[in-house]
């Protein structure tokens, strides 16, 4: 990954979170959130019916630089779904801020 895409991301995740919502979505792995995205991404479809997830995976398809930060509870690590320069990006971060939640959440960033 280039260091133009890292740089920007941790510019954008050191702001505040223009929105930040609990969800009921549990994941014991992250790489099923990424299977749903990229399942969503290609036929509209979730694995579950969920609102705010679809909705998040809506906003994910926008062509504005974001990030998506999505925390299960009680994970040692929180998901960030980024679209930086048109460019899909999936990486992990140390949750030490989002383990206050007792519930999973969702972040977004612009």
């Amino acid at each position: 990954m280039n260091d133009k895409y890292i740089a920007k991301i941790k510019q954008m995740i050191m702001k505040k979170p223009s929105m930040t919502t609990l969800t009921k979505l549990e994941a014991n792995d992250y790489t099923f959130v990424v299977k749903m995205w990229i399942k969503y991404k290609k036929t509209g479809r979730l694995l579950i019916d969920d609102y705010t997830i679809r909705s998040a995976f809506e906003f994910h398809k926008s062509d504005v630089d974001h990030i998506i930060c999505y925390y299960s509870k009680d994970k040692e690590y929180a998901l960030l779904l980024c679209k930086i320069f048109g460019k899909y990006i999936n990486m992990q971060i140390p949750a030490d801020t989002c383990n206050t939640f007792h519930s999973s959440a969702i972040a977004t960033y612009l």
